[in-house]
């Protein structure tokens, strides 16, 4: 199952009251770019089934498609300082190489 580490849950907490946004974060694998996978995070759209929700906490939602789910199953979940900002990110151990801009990732 997909970890989520507290900074990351405090972190969609905090954007879901800045965006006013109370459905929570979807994520999903789309195929793109020159590796051939990305991490795709969303807003959750009201209609999803709750078969998809991970993470109910009392502040932050976290919901995570079926095909995601095979993908991040031993993976981490963290956010980092991104220059002025903050991103998410994934650590995970199926994925066997990432493009130069970080953006797209190769599974084993």
């Amino acid at each position: 199952m997909l970890v989520v580490t507290p900074e990351a849950i405090k972190y969609i907490a905090s954007q879901m009251r800045l965006f006013g946004k109370p459905t929570g974060i979807l994520i999903d694998i789309k195929t793109s770019g020159c590796n051939g996978n990305s991490y795709l995070l969303d807003w959750a759209p009201p209609s999803l089934s709750p078969d998809f929700l991970l993470i109910d906490d009392s502040d932050a939602k976290l919901y995570v498609t079926p095909e995601a789910r095979k993908i991040l199953a031993n993976a981490s979940m963290i956010v980092q300082k991104n220059g002025l900002g903050w991103k998410f990110d994934f650590v995970n151990p199926i994925e066997t190489s990432r493009c130069g801009c970080g953006q797209t990732f190769s599974i084993k």
